[in-house]
């Protein structure tokens, strides 16, 4: 899969789980997963599910920002 092909694949999952399209980006070979933080917890399930399903992916993916929400829970 391309770099364009790639987005295209992670925008469209965006777009089906109610999620804005710069949740999902492709940098280098991983897939960055960053919800805002009024996502709601459904939509970011299914964008993993998909993401789960999603053929010739072949990347890695990581959580980003999480460390902004963790001062909150102290």
């Amino acid at each position: 899969m391309s770099l364009e092909q790639r987005q295209g694949a992670l925008d469209a999952i965006a777009d089906q789980c109610r999620l804005s399209r710069s949740t999902l980006l492709v940098s280098g070979d991983e897939v960055r997963l960053r919800p805002e933080p009024t996502a709601e917890y459904e939509s970011v399930d299914c964008a993993l599910e998909k993401l789960k399903q999603l053929p010739g992916l072949g990347m890695k993916m990581g959580f980003v920002g999480n460390e902004a929400y963790t001062n909150e829970s102290q």
